[in-house]
């Protein structure tokens, strides 16, 4: 009579407990757990010991379950919710640093400007004509040459030449253009310049300071008409403004991020526990086991 047909009979009305099969040797223990699968009795099978070398038994290891099962699945998570720890941390030091010594780039301030100062704003997002060329012929000398001249023929460093409307305004490089001294006998190009763009000379650079002007009083009239002080009044009190928006915005986004990185650190807490938990019943378990192989009875284990 076969394991199968032996354990067919006498224990279908039991197969909602847990049974406990115990065998002298491994290689009975596979034959008798491969006849229980072959009569189709269950399934549900946890093989304990050694490796086993019968490949169909062998899945039922409880190293394969383990593996395969939910504490290898537990350890996936714990996994997961590391490297979210990881990310969330990497970005708080990103946002500490930036509000340690915040960076205000002319981009910033220029949509800072189309909300708080639109008139301003607009004249940057439209300069004069002339403003928008003269950047475009620098612009092309620097890919160029990496350096421009002006008319009295000295040479200026282009290699941080700004590339916005802004920034070529706050560093005053249309005032530095206005401002050159032509070579000695040399025809000014920038008479060539201008009356291409159908000035009849060319302009002059403004010189005024409007200390009576309030900032709001100053930043309504034409940017482009301001002398270098008057621009370095404005350029710096923008600056302040959104460098202080800035600090409050990364300060909230800190903040926010501090929140996901506590709530993560919980997470990973939680499911670090349960695999630890997991562990210590799958230890016991193999002790249990340990504990009866010299018992050469056949216990039944109530759930």
């Amino acid at each position: 009579m076969s394991s199968a047909v032996h354990w067919k009979t006498p224990c279908v009305d039991v197969l909602n407990d847990h049974i406990v099969l115990i065998a002298f040797t491994n290689h009975a223990l596979d034959h008798m757990l491969e006849s229980i699968l072959e009569a189709g009795i269950t399934n549900k099978i946890v093989r304990l010991g050694s490796r086993s070398a019968n490949e169909r038994v062998a899945a039922y290891n409880l190293t394969e379950k383990e593996k395969f099962g939910g504490n290898h699945s537990m350890q996936q998570s714990l996994n997961r919710e590391y490297a979210k720890m990881m990310n969330a941390e990497q970005e708080m030091a990103e946002v500490l640093e930036s509000i340690q010594l915040p960076t205000v780039l002319p981009s910033q301030i220029v949509s800072y400007l189309n909300i708080h100062y639109a008139d301003a704003g607009e004249m940057f997002e439209e300069p004069p004509h002339w403003v928008r060329r003269l950047m475009e012929v620098l612009q092309a000398d620097a890919e160029e040459n990496g350096e421009w001249k002006t008319a009295s023929n000295k040479k200026k460093d282009v290699s941080k030449t700004p590339t916005t409307p802004y920034g070529f305004w706050a560093a005053g490089m249309d005032l530095d253009y206005l401002e050159a001294e032509p070579a000695p006998e040399q025809e000014d190009e920038r008479v060539m310049f201008f009356r291409s763009l159908g000035y009849m000379d060319i302009p002059p650079a403004p010189k005024q300071n409007r200390q009576h002007l309030s900032i709001e009083q100053l930043a309504d009239t034409s940017v482009w008409l301001m002398s270098r002080i008057e621009r370095k009044r404005l350029s710096r009190h923008w600056t302040e403004e959104v460098r202080a928006q800035a600090y409050q915005d990364n300060l909230d986004e800190f903040k926010d991020l501090r929140q996901r990185y506590d709530d993560l650190c919980q997470n990973y807490n939680n499911i670090k526990d349960q695999v630890a938990r997991l562990h210590a019943l799958s230890t016991r378990y193999h002790a249990d086991f340990r504990s009866t192989r010299h018992d050469k009875s056949c216990y039944e284990i109530r759930s």
